[in-house]
């Protein structure tokens, strides 16, 4: 299986932010090697004052996408995406896959966001 290029990412990251209304949000991304707990990806977001973002990044590790289908990584990426924008218009204090994470995760294209959750590198499904 082949990794999904820096062009891509760029173009799902646009693409979500663009689709829920927040284009100017400053996001910056990474390739990690290994993020803690086997993630397959990681996001932060913090606000150094009202209406200022201080932090607004995602972190994708390269070893464990590059076992995953192209599928996957798309929804990966969106995934970690969909938090920046969930915390960006609700807040931090939000539920981390709560009904918020849920609504950007279907605005971006993805129908059954309830189900992707993952755990132990397994994509595993969340009643």
């Amino acid at each position: 299986m082949g990794i999904i290029s820096d062009y891509q990412v760029r173009e799902i990251i646009k693409y979500c932010l663009k689709t829920c209304g927040c284009e100017k949000l400053p996001v910056k991304w990474n390739w990690f090697d290994v993020l803690e707990n086997d993630a397959l990806g990681h996001a932060e977001f913090q606000w150094e004052k009202p209406g200022k973002v201080k932090i607004c990044e995602i972190m994708i590790s390269r070893y464990e996408l590059i076992k995953s289908d192209i599928s996957t990584q798309i929804i990966t990426i969106t995934h970690e995406i969909c938090h920046l924008i969930s915390w960006f218009f609700y807040g931090t204090q939000i539920e981390e896959h709560g009904i918020e994470w849920q609504n950007m995760m279907k605005k971006c294209g993805i129908s059954e966001p309830e189900a992707y959750y993952y755990e132990n590198k397994e994509l595993l499904y969340a009643n």
